[in-house]
């Protein structure tokens, strides 16, 4: 198994989730300069999709990620909204 979290750093008040294909690992939303729990995932190659749902222009996908048993990762969001949105992925071998 592998572990993940979400690491909201965008500069506009967004409350993002994220998924891993078609499943959404973040059980709630992750506010403005806050981190969400690490989560245990099943290792695989998924697109990540992460954004606030509710802003279609801050929804990014990090697509072809591979997700790899004993590793914990860290999806790091920043940025502005209708400038540039960032999505960086984090890996630390556990």
């Amino acid at each position: 198994m592998a572990k993940i979290r979400v690491v909201n750093l965008a500069y506009d008040t967004l409350n993002i989730s994220a998924s891993l294909g078609s499943a959404t690992f973040t059980t709630s939303t992750v506010g403005k300069t806050t981190a969400s729990p690490f989560y245990t995932v099943t290792p695989g190659n998924y697109t990540i999709k992460i954004g606030d749902l509710t802003n279609i222009g801050s929804i990014l996908f990090l697509n072809g990620q591979t997700i790899e048993s004993g590793r914990i990762y860290t999806i790091i969001y920043t940025g502005i909204i209708n400038a540039v949105l960032l999505a960086l992925l984090q890996v630390k071998k556990q």
